[in-house]
């Protein structure tokens, strides 16, 4: 994948923090925000999206929220990671 621009180019198909962006998946365009935005837009769009998946988590009682996580892109049980601190 290429992410282009009149002035340069970008080749994401190469490692980018330690993660091979082999697949689109909206967990990849997550990562990829890291680069575009802010130190305080990404914890703010970090920490937006776990609350969701954690309401979301809380809410579902037939079908496992790591299904829903694996079909974004997301490793299992993400939602049960940590904070960013705000």
């Amino acid at each position: 994948m290429k992410w282009t621009c009149s002035a340069y180019w970008v080749d994401f198909s190469t490692v980018t923090s330690g993660l091979l962006l082999a697949e689109y998946s909206i967990y990849n365009v997550f990562i990829i925000f890291q680069t575009f935005l802010s130190k305080k837009q990404y914890d703010h769009l970090h920490n937006s999206l776990l609350n969701e998946t954690k309401y979301l988590r809380s809410k579902l009682k037939i079908i496992d929220i790591n299904i829903i996580l694996n079909s974004l892109g997301f490793p299992k049980n993400w939602d049960l990671t940590c904070e960013i601190s705000k």
